[in-house]
């Protein structure tokens, strides 16, 4: 991976560091009972220090489902400072909102009204051009399961201009001259490769379709049915007193996020104890039970695709090759992760208000925990003084020249370039973990001389060399 590839995603999605407030303690909210599964002890005992440590910000909510019982443990800062979120906290749950727009589209197809293979084209207004790649046409299917052949987002969607909330005003006229150009990156079914885009479009083709707003549809076709009633786009007055303020994976305060025409991607906000009541729905109908919806849940969460890596894909749900069936989601504040075992009727919900990346991969870790094992993230942070962390204080150039900068801030290190920052956790005086980008960064030196760095990220490695140093 070039040095330039990974710059401009790290102008994207790096946001302003800041160490905040040591959140509260977990301790029982109005929505919060004693738990009383025998997991609720290993997954408390991961989480709690990652709160301590300033690791995870904001607040937490997670709920573990084994069949009808339910635990909800609460981290960190709800609506308020001195108490954490309960079941009933409102949060944005970002891409799990594709969950959603998959069941409004087998709900429609059960209904006769479309068909998994409609051609997308024949859904789009009249004169509306849309691509095609050797002669084949995507279908609505292909968008639920990223395997369209349509980029991540429209190239006209200009995330900096408006990195706090990069979807608003984005509009059917702005979708529509962007397909008036668009080209497939690959023949439609041959590839997967994750689609904002894709699943945006497809909410927005079946609201038309059914000539509703896209919540409207969502509501009455899949909300109503399965009493999800604090699920929304548009919070409700009495709701938004619960909204969990957002915030990045470093800290800072976060905005939340309006969609337009792509609400299908991500527009949705909910809470815990809904986010539960899917799930449940889900994995009954997945064993078999007689729930609401469930045909139209089955038809989402079976394995139709490859989506690499050993993953396969639904419509919206991800099967692991152990059999999990997962959605998360992350927003410009707030991170979400959602899944069940169908085998064992065990699942997890996680609704966080900081924009971290671990918080799926705790979602993964659970399932861990409920087969004995430990939850371990291999974050292995320890302290390091504050006379180690000043040797690597300077500027550092990439091979494309742009220049980073490591500085100070309270008794940790940030990297960043112009007004965007990232925290590093130290795994040591020379390695550090990049949350926000999954990344590492391993300083080097030579007879102790520092030259640079290496960022090493899961496609590749990238050198930075230290252009000047402001140690003392």
């Amino acid at each position: 991976m070039s040095a330039r590839a990974w710059s401009v995603p790290l102008c994207a999605a790096l946001v302003a560091a800041g160490c905040g407030d040591k959140p509260a303690a977990e301790r029982p909210g109005p929505g919060l009972a004693a738990p009383s599964s025998p997991f609720a002890g290993p997954v408390r005992a991961t989480i709690e220090p990652l709160f301590e440590q300033e690791v995870l910000f904001g607040g937490m909510v997670v709920a573990l489902i084994d069949g009808a019982n339910v635990d909800y443990l609460g981290f960190g800062r709800g609506t308020t400072p001195d108490a954490p979120p309960d079941a009933d906290a409102v949060f944005e749950i970002g891409s799990i909102s594709k969950v959603l727009t998959s069941l409004l589209l087998a709900d429609a197809v059960a209904r006769g009204e479309v068909a998994l293979d409609t051609p997308v084209a024949q859904l789009l207004p009249f004169g509306v051009r849309f691509p095609e790649r050797d002669g084949l046409r995507p279908t609505l299917a292909q968008l639920a399961q990223h395997r369209s052949g349509l980029p991540a987002l429209p190239t006209n969607l200009d995330y900096r201009a408006r990195p706090d909330n990069p979807y608003l005003g984005y509009g059917a006229d702005e979708l529509y001259a962007f397909l008036d150009v668009a080209e497939l990156m690959y023949p439609p079914g041959a590839a997967y490769a994750y689609s904002n885009l894709g699943a945006g479009l497809l909410g927005h083709l079946l609201a038309s379709k059914l000539e509703l707003s896209y919540e409207q549809a969502v509501t009455t076709r899949v909300l109503e049915p399965l009493a999800l009633a604090h699920t929304w786009i548009t919070l409700p007055e009495a709701a938004r007193a619960r909204l969990v303020p957002g915030a990045t994976a470093s800290g800072s305060p976060a905005p939340g996020w309006d969609f337009d025409v792509l609400a299908g991607a991500g527009a949705w906000r909910s809470t815990a104890r809904d986010m539960v009541a899917l799930v449940q729905a889900a994995a009954a109908a997945t064993a078999g039970k007689d729930v609401p919806l469930a045909q139209v849940l089955r038809a989402t969460t079976a394995p139709l695709a490859d989506a690499g890596g050993g993953m396969q894909i639904g419509l919206g749900w991800h099967i692991t090759d152990k059999g999990i069936v997962w959605h998360n989601g992350q927003t410009g504040g707030y991170a979400s992760f959602i899944g069940f075992d169908p085998a064992t009727a065990r699942g997890v919900v996680l609704l966080a208000s900081s924009a971290s990346p671990l918080v799926t991969r705790l979602g993964i870790g659970v399932f861990d925990v409920f087969a004995g094992a430990e939850l371990d993230l291999d974050l292995r942070i320890v302290e390091v003084p504050g006379a180690e962390l000043d040797k690597l204080v300077g500027t550092y150039r990439l091979e494309g020249g742009e220049v980073l900068a490591v500085s100070r801030i309270g008794d940790a290190l940030q990297l960043g370039m112009d007004d965007q920052q990232v925290r590093l956790y130290p795994r040591s005086a020379t390695e550090f973990v990049v949350i926000e980008l999954e990344a590492t960064i391993q300083f080097v030196f030579e007879d102790g001389r520092l030259l640079g760095f290496v960022l090493n990220l899961a496609d590749g490695q990238v050198p930075a060399e230290l252009v000047t140093s402001q140690a003392p």
